[in-house]
């Protein structure tokens, strides 16, 4: 009798097995969430969503009992560190990403979001969490349909100009749920791997100290 063969697992290869697993990971109790609802908080389809669970699955990360409060993530640290090595390469290149500079290096401190769907991420964040790094870039992700508005703004406040070699980026902003109690600071694993692409000694250790601060705890209260 011949065995149905099953497709092999397609791991964190694609943006959205990417951005499911980003809500699971940078939200723990996602992990209960319906379908539907972990759908909408990724930017995916319904489908995509199941899809993601069921390789997890198959991979041995989740244990997906059919009711949602019965899952499971299994070895989170081991798939933080497979997303955080895949998200630069593979979702990052994607998020149309536009660069600029300033006359003030300091000038995201005066940068005021307020009526913005914006967060800082990179190094930025990693100061504001952490008060242990001085940001020698600034990275910024901002809701496509606020992306126009929110550079006239910084244009108009900070003399921010589109510069192909600047300090400034700002990227699509690829999550849908409000990051409490700091909306203005992307989820500290995207910080992380943010800091770590960086490739840059300087970084390392505050991604290191961010990652036990901030991720590895959140797990052991989960």
């Amino acid at each position: 009798r011949k065995q149905q063969s099953l497709p092999a697992p397609k791991g964190l290869t694609s943006t959205a097995a990417l951005r499911v697993v980003f809500v699971l990971l940078a939200k723990p109790d996602s992990i209960h969430l319906p379908y539907k609802e972990l759908a909408r908080h990724a930017g995916v389809s319904l489908g995509t969503a199941h899809n993601v669970l069921n390789d997890l699955e198959r991979r041995g990360y989740l244990i997906n009992k059919g009711d949602s409060e019965r899952r499971r993530l299994l070895e989170p640290g081991r798939l933080v560190d497979e997303w955080a090595i895949n998200y630069p390469t593979t979702l990052r290149t994607k998020l149309n990403s536009r660069r600029f500079s300033a006359p003030e290096s300091s000038w995201w401190q005066a940068a005021d979001l307020q009526g913005i769907d914006a967060a800082w991420g990179s190094e930025v964040a990693a100061a504001k969490l952490t008060g242990h790094l001085k940001p020698a870039t600034q990275t910024l992700y901002v809701r496509p349909g606020d992306m126009d508005g929110a550079i006239k703004i910084l244009s108009k406040q900070h003399r921010i100009r589109p510069d192909h070699n600047g300090n400034i980026e700002i990227l699509e902003k690829f999550w849908h749920w409000e990051q409490a109690p700091t909306p203005d600071i992307a989820p500290p694993l995207l910080v992380y791997s943010e800091l770590l692409g960086l490739l840059d000694p300087r970084t390392q250790e505050t991604a290191r100290m961010l990652k036990e601060k901030f991720i590895d705890a959140s797990y052991d209260q989960s």
